[in-house]
């Protein structure tokens, strides 16, 4: 009889903890998933710029969504940045932010428009580390125009690269009227020759004169930008302009240029482009 009621007792018992149990990892992985302003991530914010930011750290936030990327796109102002021709190398806390946003712009469509938005903050720091994300993850979603026409008109040399990079990979018409815009406005005469490239590659004639105009330079500098671009426009006059040009180019740097483009365009080796088309061999 004692035996039955403690059986009786210890059923019920058992029931409740079960569903204890079942509630408390429920709810362990509901949070996990979707909150991400939990301790780890305010962690960040008292990050040194030396400081790493662990992998867990990383894996988990890189699974969220548009709702993190104000506050770690903030945190950029800590980092101090090496400035490379395309992107920038910051010191280990940049480093991390940067893989976390890169994952999130990668995986998460619904997230561009948000970037977008820290394209348009008025912080020097936020900029930079988000074109360096863009450029990392190769984002090429006309959403970003609207930020980038904003970066593209930065008194910085380098912020304006990055905003031309990642708008001449569009294939969106949009982009035509930004480049044209900021063509008239920019002084620096090789980034006029990467702009005049990516209206080229939306047929605009006034882009494909710049272009090929920049290929008879008396600037070699200039020349030399002119035929690495072209290698960017895979078009028939691309390829003849390419070939005329070698025929009375004597800069060997330029050269070189010209005859790296080719065999991009024509799938030739290095050896090949030069027996068909270098008459100075």
């Amino acid at each position: 009889m004692a035996f039955k009621m403690k059986g009786r007792i210890l059923f019920p018992l058992k029931i409740i903890i079960l569903f204890c149990w079942i509630g408390v990892h429920l709810t362990s992985l509901l949070f996990s998933q979707n909150n991400y302003q939990d301790f780890d991530y305010q962690e960040i914010k008292y990050y040194s710029a030396k400081q790493e930011i662990p992998a867990r750290i990383i894996e988990k936030l890189s699974r969220g969504g548009k709702e993190v990327i104000p506050d770690l796109c903030y945190t950029f102002a800590k980092v101090d940045w090496i400035e490379y021709d395309e992107v920038s190398a910051g010191q280990p806390l940049g480093e991390g932010l940067i893989k976390i946003l890169e994952s999130i712009a990668r995986n998460r469509p619904d997230s561009i428009p948000e970037f977008n938005n820290q394209l348009k903050k008025p912080s020097f720091a936020v900029r930079r580390g988000v074109l360096s994300v863009l450029l990392n993850a190769e984002i090429t979603d006309p959403e970003l125009i609207d930020g980038l026409g904003v970066v593209i008109k930065d008194n910085n040399k380098q912020m304006r690269v990055r905003a031309i990079r990642i708008l001449n990979r569009m294939t969106d018409k949009r982009v035509v009227p930004v480049l044209k815009a900021a063509l008239e406005r920019e002084q620096n005469s090789v980034l006029r020759i990467e702009m005049s490239a990516g209206l080229a590659k939306h047929n605009d004639a006034a882009g494909r004169k710049n272009i090929l105009d920049g290929l008879r330079d008396a600037d070699w500098r200039i020349r030399e930008a002119s035929a690495i671009w072209l290698r960017e426009i895979k078009t028939q006059w691309s390829q003849e302009a390419l070939v005329n040009a070698l025929k009375i180019e004597k800069t060997n740097i330029v050269r070189g240029a010209i005859v790296g483009s080719l065999q991009r365009l024509t799938g030739k080796t290095e050896h090949q482009v030069r027996q068909l088309y270098d008459k100075r061999k």
